[in-house]
């Protein structure tokens, strides 16, 4: 839904999502989406989240967000150009950013793992934004140990996922010891997106399996060598390859002749098959192939003037309002990213041992982050919820002593459909409280009331 900021005369675009609470993938994945968009916040090829609506009550189901609105998405925009082209120099300049967006994330140990056109906004001024960090991780190792265990290989859509995505699918057996995934699975995506931006068409877009679209990649690039097929590829899969006749590769050159030889080689180097020597985002936003568009995409980066509200003047109500703080940084000196707190996502590491099954206590954690964002809610609404909290602290020691119940008398009984216990809300680490000292102790700019566009 699109609207108006009424204070700075800025459209922002608000993403409602209701029953959030219904399943616990879909709470973790807006747990996600708000953490990683909220500590990240400052980088121009990230969309910007401005809010998250303050809940009526502290067993709310919907979750608001507000984020810059940019008017179209990738997809539409490749979509629309089929038949006539996109001008190389603007694939240059939407490439070069969304590099540049990687690069941030990347630096940050976040991987987005969704990369791809409908992900990606554009504006009228060719300013682009990457967005939807809801299947985003960051990869941390903590004394209780890293997160890798916690992935799936189940993401990114089909014809976007790099081969170390769909090799352990092909047996059925889950992910093969010494095939992980990193941030490189972003650079494939991000080729896959580059080579669409000439073709206006997906790359692999006749992937209509993991095994169809493996056979496309083998297709285009070719064969991969014993080497790298005996560390990425499962025993079977490597005795069927070695079975076949060596495959030749088609090559990008003769797909795209159109395409110019310094965009090919770095498509290649985006698309090598061996993740180990696929090129980094952060080396490809040094090739010399965007030498020529780095100064327009720096004066890209930089932030608009606010526009003048309607009925009001610049320097009235609109100057209440901080700014978004300037981005930092130039074509030489990219902008770093915060260091992330493993704590801060400690609750995928809390939900997948057991000890965090709980809708209430997610709740808990979401109004946390959403806290931040009020600091005008600082008297009766924050002891409300407050109150809430310790209501739902009641229900959760209630289930427990149900379930002890059942277990006394030889059966099970949980009220709940995620399970869960009280032991996880009094081990909470930062609880709602610790979201509002956090809020308090940085200035940012109040809600600000909205109007249908």
């Amino acid at each position: 839904m699109s609207a108006i900021d009424v204070r700075t005369g800025r459209p922002v675009a608000i993403k409602r999502v209701d029953a959030v609470f219904q399943s616990l993938p879909m709470v973790l994945r807006i747990l996600r989406e708000v953490k990683f968009n909220r500590r990240l916040a400052g980088h121009p090829n990230l969309v910007a989240l401005r809010d998250v609506v303050w809940p009526r009550d502290a067993s709310f189901k919907d979750v608001r967000m507000v984020f810059d609105s940019m008017p179209c998405d990738l997809d539409r925009f490749i979509e629309s150009r089929r038949g006539t082209g996109i001008d190389e120099p603007l694939i240059k300049l939407l490439m070069l950013q969304l590099l540049k967006g990687l690069a941030y994330l990347h630096e940050a140990r976040v991987m987005h793992r969704d990369l791809k056109p409908a992900n990606v906004l554009i504006d009228e001024t060719c300013r682009l934004k990457i967005c939807d960090l809801g299947l985003a991780r960051a990869n941390f190792e903590t004394q209780n140990g890293d997160h890798a265990h916690l992935w799936t290989a189940h993401v990114v859509s089909r014809c976007y996922r790099a081969p170390e995505l769909i090799v352990p699918h092909t047996t059925d057996k889950g992910f093969v010891a010494g095939v992980p995934y990193s941030s490189a699975i972003d650079v494939w995506a991000a080729g896959c997106v580059f080579a669409e931006l000439f073709l206006c068409l997906p790359l692999f877009g006749g992937a209509t399996s993991q095994a169809k679209l493996l056979e496309l990649i083998f297709d285009l690039l070719g064969t991969p060598t014993y080497d790298v097929a005996q560390r990425m590829f499962p025993p079977e899969l490597l005795a069927h390859m070695l079975r076949r006749p060596t495959r030749p590769k088609y090559g990008l050159d003769r797909l795209m002749p159109a395409a110019p030889p310094a965009a090919v080689a770095l498509m290649s180097a985006m698309l090598t098959f061996d993740p180990s020597t696929r090129i980094t985002a952060a080396a490809a936003v040094a090739s010399p192939y965007f030498d020529d568009v780095r100064a327009e995409v720096e004066e890209l980066g930089r932030p608009s003037p606010p526009p003048v509200p309607a009925g009001g003047e610049a320097g009235g109500a609109a100057s209440a309002v901080p700014a978004a703080p300037p981005a930092t940084g130039s074509a030489t000196e990219p902008i770093r990213p915060p260091a992330l707190k493993a704590a801060d996502f400690d609750f995928e590491l809390r939900v997948a041992n057991g000890a965090v099954n709980e809708a209430e206590v997610l709740r808990d954690e979401l109004l946390a982050e959403i806290a931040y964002f009020h600091p005008e809610r600082q008297t009766q609404r924050d002891a409300d919820i407050l109150m809430g909290m310790a209501d739902a602290e009641a229900r959760l020691h209630r289930a427990e002593e149900a379930r002890a119940q059942g277990r006394a008398q030889g059966g099970s009984h949980n009220p709940y459909p995620l399970g869960g216990g009280r032991q996880a809300v009094s081990g909470h680490p930062r609880g709602l409280q610790g979201g509002l000292n956090e809020r308090n102790n940085q200035r940012l700019p109040p809600w600000l009331s909205m109007q249908p566009m």
